[in-house]
Order: C-alpha cells, then sequence, then structure tokens
C-alpha cells in the first residue's frame, strides 16, 4: 500500500462517517419541519431559516460524496508534498506525520465549510429581519466568520503542503531556546 493509497483510503472513511453523521441529524431537522406543518402557530417559520437548517446537511453530504468520489485525485494532492513513493514498505515517519496532518486538515474543512455558511446565511437572516435599523453584524458572528476562515485557510495549508507546516511546528518547538552544553555533566 502507498502512501497515496493510504490517503486514499483515509478520504473515504472520512466520507463515509461525514454521511452517516449527516444522515442522523436529517431526522431532527425532518422532525422541526413536519412540526412546524402541523403547528404553524407555535412557531415563527421563514424560508431563510429552513434554508439555515438545511445548508450545513446539504453541504456535508456534497462533501462527503466529493470526498468519496475523488479520494484519489484528493489523495495525490494531499502526497504531493510528501514526494510519494510507490512503494509499500518502509513508510518514513516524517511522511506518515505529513499523512496524517493531511487527513487532519481535510476533517476541519469538512466541518469548518458548513459551520461557516451557515454562519453567513444567519446573517442574512439577521439583515432581512432588521432591514430598516441600522443594525451591523454582531461581534459574535464576526468572531465565528474570522475563526472559521481561519479553519479553512489551516486545513487547507495542511491538506495541500503537510510536510512544510511539519517543518514549521518544528521551528517553533526551539523558538527561544539556544543550545549549550551542561557543563555539570562533564
Amino acid at each position: 500500500m502507498t502512501l497515496k493509497d493510504i490517503a486514499a483510503l483515509s478520504c473515504k472513511i472520512i466520507a463515509l462517517t461525514i454521511f452517516i453523521k449527516t444522515i442522523s441529524t436529517l431526522n431532527v431537522i425532518i422532525n422541526t419541519i413536519f412540526s412546524y406543518r402541523l403547528n404553524p402557530d407555535e412557531f415563527e417559520f421563514t424560508n431563510i431559516l429552513i434554508i439555515r437548517m438545511v445548508t450545513i446537511p446539504i453541504l456535508s453530504l456534497l462533501i462527503s460524496i466529493i470526498l468519496w468520489f475523488f479520494a484519489k485525485n484528493i489523495s495525490s494532492l494531499m502526497v504531493n508534498d510528501i514526494a510519494s513513493i510507490n512503494t509499500s514498505i518502509n513508510i518514513n515517519y516524517e511522511k506518515f506525520k505529513a499523512l496524517i496532518f493531511s487527513r487532519i486538515g481535510i476533517f476541519v474543512l469538512t466541518q469548518a465549510i458548513p459551520s461557516l455558511g451557515s454562519q453567513l446565511i444567519g446573517i442574512i437572516q439577521e439583515a432581512k429581519k432588521y432591514s430598516g435599523s441600522s443594525n451591523t453584524i454582531s461581534s459574535n458572528s464576526l468572531r465565528k466568520i474570522v475563526e472559521y476562515s481561519i479553519k479553512i485557510l489551516i486545513a487547507i495549508i495542511l491538506i495541500i503542503r503537510p510536510k512544510r507546516f511539519l517543518d514549521f511546528i518544528k521551528s517553533t518547538r526551539t523558538l527561544g531556546v539556544t543550545k549549550e552544553k551542561d557543563e555539570s555533566l562533564n
């Protein structure tokens, strides 16, 4: 098994995990929508709220489908920076760590994109709700947008350049530490 095969397998495992997680959340959404249909007076339900409720599951399903069907292409992208080899023996520990960081990047990306989409839809919903006032984006919404955007950026770096990310982590470990011989040991 090559690094590319391991990466493709990891993509498919993550895709399956996201798919199962998303399917399990659809039950709650369907129950909420049917509850609204049965008792419309108890809910202040708008079309934008329905869109916001289904955005994360739809984006998650889309991401899982992309991960599943394009696993080979994505794995090529992921191991490109690691200098993939076509041998199945003696996987270098550094290459394996870089591969793991690529997987972490995919996982973070698949969580951050739907959350960012939902947050943006929430801002649109708030803007429509308070269209006549001088209401601006709340600091909490702005903080979340920045947070999800940073997560997406880091995830992309982890996916495309995991080796450089590992090199950066190694360089920060020794930041500010000088190497001096301990005289007491001699």
